[in-house]
């Protein structure tokens, strides 16, 4: 089954889009938005908003917090390369 971190990535979305990637309340989205915490496209006030994957990827690296791992845990390549890719 595809996640949406193995799809293609769209190079925008829309608030609805971005709600349903992270799980969100639309609302919250819209907050973030209006709190400048994700940055977005916009023609003019009150036009439709639209974000960039760059930018939504952007927001997520920011919001990550590093932990130590557990010295018995050992992450196989695959999991680490794929942190690697989205946060560098």
């Amino acid at each position: 089954m595809d996640t949406w971190a193995t799809q293609e990535a769209h190079e925008f979305y829309f608030v609805e889009e971005v709600a349903e990637i992270l799980r969100m309340d639309v609302k919250s989205v819209r907050r973030l938005i209006k709190q400048r915490r994700i940055a977005v496209y916009q023609d003019k006030p009150g036009a439709v908003v639209r974000i960039a994957h760059a930018d939504l990827m952007a927001y997520l690296c920011r919001m990550r917090v590093e932990v130590e791992p557990e010295k018995e845990h050992k992450e196989n390549k695959s999991e680490i390369n794929a942190k690697e890719k989205v946060c560098g």
